[in-house]
């Protein structure tokens, strides 16, 4: 089959139309603007002292990486770039005045003393599958997945009680199984990338065009390829063949039958940038009651503003934020297992 391109021309008027729409105001508003801290962070090129190896605490190992002693070198910029994110995000919460809407996407995590909110594409999966394997281990099974978002569904935060003022003047959501001393957190990631995430997703693994298929990727190349002038038996005719085409993925016995070399829908069979954003424009309000989390701001999945996160790192600056996280959610030991760069 023949890939369909499209120039970057023809996507910025999209995307930018996704922004205007609020998808990114949560993640522009926690990018930092303080240029010391990025000169440090990306600098690399100065040679520094030898660092003691750590014999004791959490700290205890044989050797420490290049960016172990990066981070160790670089905390204290790190820090106050996550805590100038933390106060800004404060501020523009109070002066844009953001409506509460009403979202528990967040998760209790009492065995490791963290309330977790889950953003799509910003490093969601890691974190789910390694809470599955800490807390529920080999005995974890959704609709007979292991590593499923459903297999945590007994820890979603979902009834509310009064709110408080335990911290001052804030008025953060509380919940009643949540213990008092969760730090909450989220990783976000930029809007663009997210988007590009997704759609390189299916077009790199063909199967995910069968699993996502429901969600957004049959709907998506379906609203963007129809054409009005053809009649129901030719439209129906490609639509068959598209989904004999995504079985045939799944199962390649006995679904195989030929398909038309013309039908639109199978060239690609994934949707391009364009259609996904057009997709995304169109159902953001209307998939789920709005609830479907692939596609929702980071602000509004999370509600930002109302459940007060303690801290939100971005995906683009690990793994020296993500080791920040994991300082201070006492999950350093893991490190580990998470990836050590943003990758698509």
């Amino acid at each position: 089959m023949v890939r369909s391109s499209c120039s970057l021309k023809m996507i910025v008027p999209q995307l930018a139309a996704v922004l205007i729409l609020g998808y990114g105001c949560i993640y522009l508003y926690c990018s930092s603007d303080s240029s010391d801290s990025q000169s440090t962070l990306q600098s690399g090129v100065r040679e520094y002292p030898s660092i003691p190896r750590p014999t004791s605490g959490d700290d205890k190992q044989t050797e420490i990486t290049k960016e172990e002693e990066q981070y160790i070198r670089d905390k204290p910029a790190i820090e106050k770039t996550i805590k100038a994110r933390m106060k800004r995000v404060v501020e523009v919460c109070k002066r844009l005045n953001y409506p509460t809407f009403n979202e528990y996407n967040t998760y209790n995590m009492a065995g490791h003393k963290v309330t977790w909110c889950p953003v799509f594409k910003a490093s969601s999966s890691t974190w789910r599958d390694f809470f599955i394997d800490t807390l529920y281990a080999s005995r974890a099974n959704y609709a007979g997945n292991h590593y499923h978002l459903g297999v945590l569904g007994d820890k979603v935060l979902t009834k509310k009680k009064q709110s408080s003022s335990r911290r001052g003047q804030s008025q953060r959501r509380t919940f009643s199984s949540e213990p008092e001393a969760n730090l909450r957190f989220t990783v976000v990631r930029h809007p663009f990338s997210r988007i590009i995430s997704h759609q390189r997703k299916v077009m790199n693994y063909p199967k995910q065009i069968y699993a996502q298929r429901g969600l957004w990727v049959e709907d998506a190349v379906v609203d963007g390829r129809t054409n009005s002038s053809w009649d129901l038996k030719l439209e129906q005719k490609y639509k068959d063949e598209y989904t004999s085409y995504v079985l045939e993925l799944k199962y390649p016995e006995p679904f195989h039958q030929p398909f038309s070399k013309e039908n639109p829908y199978l060239n690609p069979p994934y949707p391009t940038v364009p259609e996904l954003v057009d997709f995304i424009m169109k159902h953001r309000d209307k998939d789920d009651n709005g609830q479907n989390g692939h596609w929702r701001p980071t602000l509004e999945w999370c509600d930002i503003c109302q459940n007060e996160l303690d801290i939100i790192i971005q995906l683009e600056e690990e793994p020296m934020e993500l080791f920040y996280l994991l300082k201070h959610t006492g999950l350093w030991e893991h490190r580990q297992i998470f990836p050590r760069k943003a990758q698509l």
